[in-house]
């Protein structure tokens, strides 16, 4: 015999993330940045079946010792703020890391743009400031800042 459907009751479901997938996730962010400044990546993860995650998973970043991690920070959305200072101008491979695995396109290569000097810090020395003869050379130091 068939079984009666009952109106008036409510159900609870716990509806929860899936795993964090590091081959479904992956970084966005600029290509280029400068020497000096903060750069931000954002990380986008998704569970196993490609959907947002809506809590934040365990992630690492890996940089070369020339270049200071700032904060990593998870938003929403499935979306981890990841800012950076890069101290060299040279590409710089950003490894990004969901558990122990690279995200699909990590690592996530920036070019680092040399920063300009700029003139009312940069600093004049040397012995050709102080004195000079025509017809010969001295050292002049210019140090930018």
């Amino acid at each position: 015999s068939a079984l009666p459907i009952m109106g008036g009751f409510q159900f609870a479901l716990d509806i929860s993330d899936g795993s964090c997938s590091a081959t479904h996730s992956y970084v966005s962010g600029a290509m280029t940045e400068v020497a000096g400044e903060i750069g931000v990546l954002l990380l986008h993860t998704l569970d196993a079946a490609g959907n947002v995650r809506t809590s934040p998973c365990e992630l690492g970043v890996a940089l070369d010792p020339s270049h200071l991690l700032v904060s990593v920070e998870y938003m929403d959305a499935g979306i981890h703020r990841i800012s950076y200072r890069s101290t060299l101008a040279e590409e710089t491979p950003i490894g990004v890391l969901v558990g122990s695995s690279h995200v699909a396109n990590s690592p996530y290569v920036v070019a680092i743009e040399p920063s300009t000097a700029h003139y009312q810090a940069s600093r004049l020395f040397g012995i050709g400031t102080e004195f000079g003869v025509a017809g010969e050379l001295l050292e002049v130091i210019v140090q930018g800042a």
